[in-house]
């Protein structure tokens, strides 16, 4: 028998020769049920003469065509992941472009095939550092642009290649954006539009500043330059810009109600003076011949969203959109014949708040299980406030999700802007944002947009968010009471007949509307999350936590049971109250359900027993945690179990031990749990944030203080990552001064190999770099910030790079703001009043709002240290509108105080910008705290408040030695981020990015004087 240590080195190098056999598996890399292909959303069109053309859409769909769209075959593609983007420079070679998000890690990963045989075959050429791409262009077999999502290791989001796509550059503007929109009109020249409508030129590999007029919030999603140098850019509620000199200037057209305010522009064709605009609804498509000085509306066959117009003469022309639809013309869009379609309208429709809402596990049961056609609207966006570079992706992660649970198709509106999420903001402020966003017309904008979303889609069931009367959930009960009148305006003939006039639209009546309850709530029609679908071979929850692990949520997220309120029945005698199309008879394979799936090969006792089989064993570790099981045995316990369960079960249980473990400040067996993770199921998708996670946990120096005060030593190290690599590739390897940076090095150097586009993220980047900066010389530390401020946009890590070199080499003012920390001569009497001789002389730092709006509520804050303490005072005026208790009760250990006016404090003392010790003070001076999310983390502190007419004062002094094993010293630096989160009201902090997560990359920097 092998010997323990003998097991773990075999186990080790079973991982590495796993590390050999590529990125891993991905649903998105998987293939769909035939059934789901045919209602697959097209995104583009490419055709090459009358007869030959191609179109890609969701689900890796290429459909072929060569005798005009007569009929349409589907071309593999080897794929299943959206593809955006389609372009042939003759009838044998093209390519298609798209991507998918990697699950758990939040990663996006760029996909480009290539044909030279029409498409017969598709080739994938591996880009690990490219983003899922949407649109591409090339010239000639060589030269061509493509446009992405930016990442967190690669802000850049346009990029160039010189050999056909076998290699990309990055092309770096100066400031930070996503570009939503992008057209070329020659290898050295283009234009780009981003999501918050800055407007840019692209010249000879350089991004400049171009001129267009403000519009809101509207969304731009088509652009088209012509070589006569016009051009035109189309948007959301009738936004229509044109250009004479390619895209350095852009104005509203002379005829500037060319379209109707409602319509949402998706597509444009031009050739010379003649332009095709389509959209949504995909009734009209609006035609000039005259360069736009006079429309006309083109009725088509179809209400479905159009997503992509081709127009190869002034006569023949394709559109295709939602459901797969395909139209055409030859005679310039007088009138449009369709070609084909997965379907005509949808039978359900999810009008939901944000993607986080979404009931996953309904979506995969009407939709993935039964087959019928779901479309779901995210109704909101939440980028009011500055936020983290990552949140661009939050909008391409949902629509990946929701359709990997079974939806047909996935929209996001985004003129309706919200706070971010944990403010808890009234329902009648959130509209009355509406209101400001829509120039006081907010509210009546979103109501149109309801009812044109129902006329368009026609569901006959729309799924909802529940009344929320008590202010529990208050923008669900705000998009409640909208979708609700939507439904009773969308059946009236009379309410909104313009939009019937313009758009082509005509009333719908919706059958049934259900509302969905909070967890803990019963109502009358419930699903378990447990309830088998034998089409799909697993449980609902099987399909929903795929989603989940895109959408990036927690593993213990999932509900075990969704329960549904029935808010409108018009199904006769009661028969729509017995289940979601209970009295509603839809076909299969007709105008809004898909074919029938075949059932899967696994008999149902397989899946009872194996959906059993994990249930029970969550509950089993869920006692073993309870009971403080030891470390042998947990462990003996946890090799046996994994065994029996399949790999993404075990993988994901073994995931979520950790992050228990780590909560509950058991590291130690938070390390073995990812090792047991990675050595068994070394090709998961969880494998790589694992590792990554384990990687930060070694790197940081303040977990190793708190769970090891005395060594900086674990007690236990993942034998995993014991065989390494002799040297990095790219990354300088010091020799390490302790087992933890060992440890995380050689982790680090796995990633590089394995995951090269994970490696270089900043989270993984700067833990590292940190490590580096401990060594002396901290030359590695030093190369790693040079290359994040050579090669990246000026976003929140760039700052933080500049920063640390700044640090080294002072020159004009800090990237980063500093907060002085002044040395205290006497100690203060902690009694909340700040007039002890150390205030008096500390630097006082002021707390702010993104949004301006805190004039009456301000905030500062003050720090100093000695040779014991490290002390803070806050002072703060209070918010109208939340509310400010007495304490009546004594001072608990680690009190929730999510309801509360508070304070909190994030101290990063190594700067890797990732992991921190966690300070929270509220109004009444209750305290809470963590160790990076670990509550065990529970220092000696001190804390003194008090309560004035309109105002409250806090001081706390921290013991020095929970931080540290040494005292700070002069000039040594910190970083820190300090935020104000007031209930009901509103948002304020120190340094920028930040929000009620925590965004690591936005804090300032703490230097002791």
């Amino acid at each position: 028998m092998l010997s323990h240590f003998a097991f773990r080195a075999l186990a080790a190098a079973l991982w590495f020769a796993g590390c050999l056999t590529g990125i891993g598996q991905s649903a998105a890399m998987a293939s769909n049920p035939p059934a789901w292909v045919a209602d697959a959303s097209l995104r583009d069109v490419a055709m090459i003469d009358p007869q030959t053309g191609w179109a890609v859409g969701d689900r890796g769909v290429i459909w072929h065509t060569d005798d005009g769209g007569r009929t349409w075959i589907l071309q593999p593609s080897g794929v299943a992941c959206t593809l955006n983007s389609v372009q042939f420079i003759d009838r044998l070679h093209g390519w298609a472009a798209g991507g998918y998000q990697r699950p758990y890690s939040r990663r996006s990963v760029g996909v480009l095939l290539r044909t030279s045989d029409g498409g017969k075959s598709w080739q994938s050429d591996v880009q690990p550092f490219l983003p899922a791409l949407k649109t591409i262009r090339f010239f000639n077999a060589d030269e061509g642009w493509a446009l992405g999502l930016p990442t967190p290791a690669f802000a850049a989001s346009l990029f160039v290649t010189e050999d056909g796509g076998r290699s990309w550059a990055p092309v770096i503007a100066a400031d930070a954006d996503e570009w939503e929109a992008a057209d070329f009109v020659n290898p050295r020249f283009g234009a780009l539009a981003g999501v918050r409508g800055q407007m840019r030129i692209v010249r000879r590999r350089a991004i400049e500043p171009a001129e267009a007029p403000a519009f809101g919030l509207r969304r731009i999603h088509g652009l088209r330059l012509a070589q006569d140098s016009t051009g035109w850019l189309t948007g959301d509620g009738g936004l229509l810009l044109a250009t004479a000199d390619s895209g350095r200037h852009w104005k509203v057209p002379a005829n500037g109600a060319a379209l109707p305010e409602g319509f949402e522009g998706w597509a444009i064709a031009a050739r010379g003076p003649r332009v095709w605009i389509a959209g949504s609804p995909g009734s009209i498509v609006w035609h000039s011949a005259d360069a736009g000085q006079t429309w006309a509306a083109q009725p088509t066959p179809s209400l479905l969203p159009i997503r992509a117009l081709e127009f190869i003469d002034n006569e023949h022309g394709w559109a295709v959109g939602s459901l797969g639809l395909i139209v055409s013309t030859a005679d310039g869009g007088h009138t449009w014949q369709r070609q084909h379609a997965g379907g005509e309208r949808a039978a359900w429709l999810g009008l939901l708040g944000d993607a986080d809402s979404a009931p996953l596990e309904l979506i995969a049961n009407l939709s993935a299980n039964e087959g019928y056609l779901g479309v779901v609207d995210i109704l909101t966006r939440a980028d009011l406030e500055p936020v983290s570079g990552e949140s661009a992706l939050s909008g391409t992660r949902a629509v990946e999700a929701l359709l990997l649970a079974g939806a047909s198709e996935v929209e996001t509106a985004g003129a309706f802007p919200v706070r971010q999420a944990g403010l808890a903001i009234p329902a009648e402020q959130i509209a009355a944002g509406w209101d400001r966003a829509g120039g006081s017309q907010g509210m009546a904008r979103f109501q149109q947009y309801l009812v044109r979303q129902i006329r368009t889609w026609r569901p006959d069931v729309i799924v909802t968010h529940a009344a929320s009367p008590r202010g529990e959930d208050p923008l669900g009960h705000a998009i409640n009471q909208l979708v609700l009148r939507a439904v009773e305006q969308a059946g009236d003939a009379v309410a909104l007949a313009e939009i019937d006039e313009r758009l082509g639209l005509k009333p719908w009546r919706v059958q049934k509307v259900f509302g969905y309850l909070p967890a803990g709530r019963s109502g009358s029609l419930n699903l378990s999350a447990a309830q088998l679908a034998p089409p799909l071979g697993c449980a609902l929850a099987d399909v929903a936590d795929r989603a989940r692990a895109v959408l990036g949520a927690e593993l213990d997220a999932a509900p075990t049971k969704l329960s549904f309120q029935l808010l409108v029945d018009r199904v006769p005698q009661g028969a729509g109250a017995l289940d979601f199309f209970s009295g509603i008879v839809l076909q299969a394979g007709g105008e809004a359900r898909r074919a029938p799936l075949e059932d899967s090969q696994r008999p149902d006792e397989m899946l009872r027993r194996s959906n059993q089989r994990f249930r029970n064993l969550q509950a089993i570790l869920s006692y073993m945690e309870r009971k403080n099981v030891s470390h042998d045995q947990m462990l003996a316990e946890m090799g046996r179990m994994v065994a029996d369960l399949e790999p993404d079960q075990a993988a994901e249980l073994l995931y979520k031990m950790a992050r228990q473990y780590q909560a509950s400040g058991r590291w130690d067996l938070a390390f073995e749990m990812i090792d047991l993770l990675v050595t068994r199921f070394p090709d998961h998708a969880l494998a790589e944030p694992a590792l990554v996670w384990l990687m930060q946990s070694l790197a940081s120096s303040e977990v190793a203080w708190h769970s090891a005060p005395a060594s900086p030593m674990p007690a236990t190290l993942p034998a995993s990552v014991a065989m390494q690599p002799a040297k990095p590739k790219a990354v300088p390897s010091p020799p390490a001064t302790d087992v933890r940076s060992a440890q995380a090095l050689a982790i680090g150097r796995l990633l590089e190999q394995r995951w090269a586009a994970a490696f270089a993220a900043p989270r993984v980047q700067f833990p590292l770099a940190a490590i580096y900066r401990r060594q002396s010389p901290p030359d590695g530390a030093d190369k790693l910030y040079r290359n994040f401020v050579s090669g990246r946009p000026h976003d929140p890590w760039w700052s933080c790079a500049s920063s640390q070199l700044w640090l080294r080499e002072p020159q004009d003012a800090c990237p980063k703001p500093i907060w002085h920390v002044a040395t205290a001569g006497s100690k203060p009497r902690l009694d909340g009043r700040l007039d002890d001789a150390i205030w008096q002389t500390a630097e006082a730092i002021e707390l702010h709002s993104g949004l301006n709006d805190d004039r009456d509520w301000p905030a500062r804050a003050l720090a100093a240290v000695d040779d014991q303490f490290l002390y803070l005072a806050v002072q703060c005026r209070e918010a109208r509108g939340c509310r400010y208790p007495k304490s009546t009760s004594p001072r608990p250990r680690d009190p929730d105080l999510a309801d509360r006016d508070r304070v909190e404090i994030y101290l990063d003392l190594d700067c890797d910008w990732v992991s921190y010790f966690h300070l929270v003070i509220d109004h009444r001076g209750w305290a809470a705290e963590d160790c990076w999310h670990d509550r065990s983390w529970n220092p000696r502190w001190f804390v003194a408040a008090e309560q004035q007419s309109g105002g409250w004062t806090v001081e706390a002094a921290l013991p020095l030695d929970a931080l540290a094993r040494e005292r700070p010293k002069s000039k040594d630096v910190w970083a820190v981020g300090i935020q104000r989160i007031v209930p009901q009201v509103g948002f304020q902090s120190w340094s920028t990015p930040a929000a009620v997560k925590p965004i690591g990359e936005g804090f300032g920097l703490f230097m002791f004087d």
